[in-house]
Formats: structure tokens, sequence, C-alpha cells
């Protein structure tokens, strides 16, 4: 089921990877700082939408609806304030670093999220630039001299941070590298719905950046990826490879 569902987001259906996605997880335990925690139903499936729709990154609406329900289902559910905090940064947090800066908050609630990058955008999201951009360097010494591909994973989401901060060289930098690896990758890589879906916005980054500095072919050659991913996929899917997939990075938030 996780490859089913994988691939459904790979050929650009949302809504049917919201659907889904929690029966694919089948029993999920989220991995918090001292234990695990199993999330009832109600949650899981309103986390998992949020997240399937911050990652596709054409639905700001619904991830802000989803992120406050999200949030309201685990208040109500956790009565521990401490740990519901905590939950709460990991499911509705975690999803912040796929979508704007502008839709990493939620009224009355304050993240402390494990996720290095999410902090970055958290840090955006409060208008601390200085502090973001600290930490992106710090993420990018550690990740000097690892083996190629240890960093697929956060690749994207520095590249957009970078990005929010106003340095596409940097943002180019991190997609190239996420690009290149591609070889080195596991089929099981399938299986990750947000890793899936963030490599076709990847390419769709590439294309916009590649456009702005003149390199036509290069925005060519990674656009006619987007396009033959997404072409077929949900109505909003379609309009974002239609309407954006050419566009300059400041017209659009890929």
């Amino acid at each position: 089921m996780p490859g089913v569902v994988g691939l459904l987001a790979l050929v650009g259906h949302a809504h049917e990877t919201s659907r889904l996605l929690p029966l694919a997880h089948g029993e999920h335990r989220i991995q918090l700082a001292r234990d695990t925690w199993q999330p009832p139903p109600a949650i899981e499936q309103s986390a998992a939408a949020l997240l399937t729709y911050a990652v596709f990154g054409v639905y700001p609406d619904s991830v802000r609806i989803l992120a406050r329900r999200t949030c309201d289902l685990i208040a109500n559910y956790v009565p521990d304030t401490v740990r519901a905090r905590e939950i709460q940064s990991v499911l509705v947090a975690g999803a912040f670093g796929y979508g704007s800066v502008g839709e990493a908050k939620v009224s009355g609630v304050t993240f402390d999220s494990p996720d290095e990058v999410v902090k970055v955008v958290l840090m955006l999201s409060l208008g601390d630039t200085s502090g973001a951009r600290q930490q992106l360097k710090r993420l990018a010494a550690i990740d000097k001299g690892k083996l190629p591909g240890n960093g697929f994973r956060m690749a994207f989401k520095s590249a957009r941070a970078w990005l929010a901060l106003g340095d596409t060289s940097r943002a180019r930098r991190q997609l190239d590298e996420m690009l290149h690896t591609l070889p080195l990758l596991d089929p099981g890589f399938l299986s990750e719905v947000p890793q899936v879906v963030a490599l076709v916005r990847a390419f769709a980054l590439r294309a916009q950046l590649a456009q702005s500095a003149g390199e036509r072919e290069v925005a060519l050659s990674d656009a006619s990826v987007v396009k033959a991913l997404w072409s077929g996929g949900d109505a909003d899917v379609q309009a974002f490879v239609a309407a954006n997939a050419m566009k300059s990075p400041a017209s659009h938030n890929p």
C-alpha cells in the first residue's frame, strides 16, 4: 500500500493520496522525545491530509484549516498541555517545511519542532531572518563531508528556506545536489510521500531558477519532468503545471 500511495503522489493525485495515506501508515506511532504516541484515527486522518496538501504546495487554504483542526484535535485529546504541544510540533509543524512561510502559524499555538529545517521556517514566520540564516549555515556545515544523498530529505525544504531569505545561489545549490543524488536512492523511496512530491516540486523550482538565470535549456528540461508527471493530476496540480512551472521564483511559491 505505501508504494501505491507514493505512485499516486508521484503523478499528482493529491486528494486520493490524502485519503489513502493513513491506511498506508497502518499502526503508525510518532516518535516523541522520550517515547512514541499512537494518534487516534481522527488525528491521523487530519494530520495526513495536512501533510499531503502542504507538500503539494497548491492548497494554502486547506493547509491553514487543517493545521488549525489538527491542533485543536490534539489539544482536546491530550489533556497534558506540554505533551500536546510536543505532538503538535511533530504532526502540525512538521508539514510547515513544505509550504509558504505565511502558512507556518496557528493562532494560540507555539511550536518547537524537532525538525531542524522546520525550525528555520518557524523563525522566518516570526521575522527572525538572522536566526534562520545562522541555522541554515549551521546545518550546511554539519552536512559537509557526508556521503552524497544523506541530505536528500532536507534539501527541498532547505532550498525553499534559502529562497525565502533571498539567496537564490544557495537555493539552487541545494536543488542541484538533491537532483544529482537521484541514482543513489533506494526504490523504497517511493513509499515516502513527502519526499516523492518534494522531488517533483524540486524540478519545478529549479526550472524557475534556471529560467531567471537565463538557462533556458535547463529550465525547459526540468519543467518537462514536472509536466510529464503532473499534467494528469488533480485540477489544482494541473493548474500549477500549466500556469507556474516556467515563471520566475518571485511570481510563485513552488
